[in-house]
């Protein structure tokens, strides 16, 4: 078995992990790990456009669409018109906010079993030092920044706003400022 031996490898694996288990705990509810943060984006930003909602999840307009399509599909969100968040408000209806309170718990647990061996003061400093890595990237490649050829994948220009918000708190932890 490798050894990862650099920072980029365990934050992958740990991106990759965390989303698989997710989806297979999100499964029985009938949504997966990307519907679930587009279902929260709806309800952190109500009536958000598709494009808004892109950049507040930090995913792309298309992989925000697929996601819409499968909740409407499902009637926990509502679009004014049947091209999903294409300019229209989206907005979440009470299945919508009810599943999204089981599917909060459920992502919940699954974080806290992740951190289950690590203290809340180890908590707060690893919170601390990814915050730090988040802010160091960003002053490397700012987000506004414009080019011809982005060296970053469509979507990406929207990390500001997704990174900024201050919703990213552990389970159990308070936001230490």
């Amino acid at each position: 078995m490798a050894i990862e031996r650099h920072p980029r490898d365990l934050i992958r694996k740990i991106h990759l992990l965390l989303r698989r288990q997710c989806d297979a705990e999100l499964q029985p509810y009938g949504l997966s790990f990307s519907q679930f943060a587009v279902l929260r984006a709806v309800a952190l930003h109500p009536d958000a456009t598709l494009t808004e909602l892109a950049k507040c999840s930090g995913m792309s307009k298309q992989a925000v669409h697929q996601a819409l399509r499968g909740l409407r599909a499902a009637s926990l969100v509502t679009a004014a018109d049947a091209a999903v968040g294409l300019g229209q408000p989206i907005e979440l209806v009470a299945a919508g906010q009810q599943l999204l309170t089981t599917a909060t718990d459920v992502v919940d647990r699954v974080e806290e079993r992740m951190l289950a061996d690590i203290t809340p003061e180890d908590r707060r400093t690893l919170t601390m030092l990814l915050r730090g890595c988040i802010d160091n990237l960003q002053a490397l490649h700012p987000p506004h920044a414009t080019t011809k050829r982005s060296a970053h994948p469509p979507g990406d220009d929207a990390l500001e706003e997704f990174l900024d918000e201050d919703d990213l708190e552990l389970p159990g932890n308070p936001s230490t400022g």
